[in-house]
């Protein structure tokens, strides 16, 4: 089972969606994270941060968008009607009320998360050596990467895990 992070950032329109594309609204794409779910949230509990994992959307957020869209879910909408189709218009209606509800996180909560971690990480990498997901410090690099665009743009994030 494939897991991984991504990044999306606030914006006013609908966006399409594209890991590592920074004209997107994604900037970064991390598969070695989610791997070490239990390390680096112990980690950032230890440290007293927020974890990663803090700034990830709920699920429920999407459910939201669709009811706020179209008044009920695309599965009640696929229930309700056999030759319902998702097109591209529905999708940039979801996404256009997706995108304007929150959460959203600031680019210095980010940073201070990411910083300690990839620092204690740095400074202790048997702690993820022996996870499946190895690269946490490659991650929080790119992390912190990712957080620096956002910031030139002026906005605000939030991580969606796909598992």
């Amino acid at each position: 089972m494939s897991q991984y992070l991504t990044m999306e950032v606030e914006q006013e329109g609908p966006a399409k969606i594209i890991p590592g594309d920074l004209e997107s609204g994604d900037l970064f794409f991390a598969n070695n994270i989610p791997y070490s779910h239990d390390v680096v949230c112990a980690a950032a509990e230890k440290l007293n941060v927020k974890s990663i994992f803090d700034f990830v959307v709920s699920e429920e957020l999407q459910s939201e968008a669709e009811v706020t869209a179209f008044g009920k879910t695309l599965d009640d909408l696929e229930d309700e009607d056999d030759d319902f189709e998702l097109t591209e218009e529905i999708e940039d209606k979801i996404n256009l009320v997706y995108y304007r509800i929150g959460p959203w996180y600031t680019v210095d909560e980010g940073i201070e998360t990411g910083r300690i971690l990839l620092k204690y990480f740095l400074e202790n990498p048997e702690l993820t050596e022996s996870q499946p997901g190895s690269g946490v410090i490659g991650d929080l690099e790119e992390f912190l990467t990712a957080l620096e665009e956002v910031k030139k743009r002026g906005k605000r994030f939030r991580l969606d895990y796909s598992y």
